[in-house]
C-alpha cells in the first residue's frame, strides 16, 4: 500500500480528483485529496495566501506513518515542489500531471509568460482585489476541450475563486532538499492551458534530479477526458 496525496490546481478544489480517488483506493492505496487554503469553502482570507501557505497547509495533512507520494495537477506542481523542499523526508515521490515544474525563484506567472498563446488568461476575470475567477464559457474550451459536455458542466460548477498571490509568489527550492525527491512527469499532449511545449521545456530545465516522463494524448484535465489511462498510469507508478 502507498500513501498518496492529490493536490489540485488553480481555481479548483479537491473534487477535481473525484474520478481518481476510487481507482487508487480500490487498488489498495490510502488516498487524500484535500482542498487548498482559500479554495472552495475554505475560509482562509485570500490576501494572506501564497505558495508557501499552500505547501505548509498540505504538509500538515501528510500522514505521519510513512513517506507519501504526492501528485500535483497544474498549479499543484508548484505546491508539491515547495512541499518537497520543506519536508523531503516525508515525501518519496513527486508526480506532476500537466503541472508546473518550477526552478528556484520561479512563480506560476513567470512560467506561464514563457509559453506561446494566451492560454487560460483569456478566461480570467477579477473577483476582488485579492482573487480572480474564470469565465466559464471561455474557460471550458481551454481547460477541458476533449471532455464530454456533462463533464465540462460539472467541472465548471466546481470552480472557485483563486488567490492572486499564490500565482505570483516564487517557490524556494534547493538541490539538497527538493532535488533529492524522485520525480515523474505526466505530459498531456493536447493541453491548451499548460502547452506541451511549456511542459517539455520545464522538464528539460529541471536540474534537480532526473525526471521520468510519460505522455497521455489528452487535454489539461486527464481526470475527465483520459480517466482510465490516467488511473492506470498512476497505479503503475505507485
Amino acid at each position: 500500500m502507498t500513501q498518496v496525496m492529490l493536490i489540485h490546481g488553480a481555481w479548483s478544489t479537491g473534487a477535481a480528483w473525484t474520478s481518481v480517488v476510487p481507482a487508487l483506493s480500490g487498488a489498495g492505496h490510502a488516498v487524500l485529496a484535500p482542498t487548498l487554503p482559500g479554495h472552495g469553502d475554505d475560509p482562509t482570507p485570500h490576501d494572506g495566501i501564497d505558495v508557501m501557505t499552500y505547501a505548509r497547509a498540505m504538509i500538515d495533512r501528510l500522514p505521519e506513518t510513512r513517506p507519501v507520494t504526492v501528485v500535483g495537477h497544474s498549479m499543484g506542481g508548484l505546491v508539491i515542489s515547495q512541499m518537497a523542499e520543506l519536508a523531503p523526508e516525508r515525501i518519496n515521490h513527486l508526480i506532476y500531471v500537466a503541472a508546473f515544474l518550477p526552478r528556484d525563484g520561479q512563480s506560476l506567472l513567470d512560467l506561464i509568460k514563457t509559453q506561446e498563446g494566451p492560454g487560460i488568461q483569456v478566461a480570467v476575470e477579477r473577483a476582488d482585489k485579492h482573487s480572480t475567477v474564470l469565465n466559464p464559457e471561455r474557460a471550458a474550451p481551454i481547460l477541458f476541450p476533449d471532455a464530454a459536455r456533462a463533464q465540462q458542466a460539472a467541472a465548471l460548477r466546481g470552480l472557485s475563486a483563486q488567490p492572486n498571490r499564490a500565482q505570483t509568489s516564487p517557490v524556494r527550492l534547493t538541490d539538497d532538499r527538493f532535488g533529492r525527491v524522485a520525480k515523474t512527469y505526466i505530459l498531456c499532449t493536447q493541453d491548451r492551458t499548460v502547452t506541451p511545449d511549456l511542459q517539455r521545456a520545464m522538464i528539460a530545465n529541471n536540474t534537480s534530479g532526473d525526471t521520468a516522463v510519460h505522455e497521455l494524448d489528452c487535454g489539461h484535465f486527464p481526470q475527465l477526458s483520459a480517466t482510465s489511462d490516467l488511473n492506470r498510469l498512476l497505479n503503475s507508478l505507485l
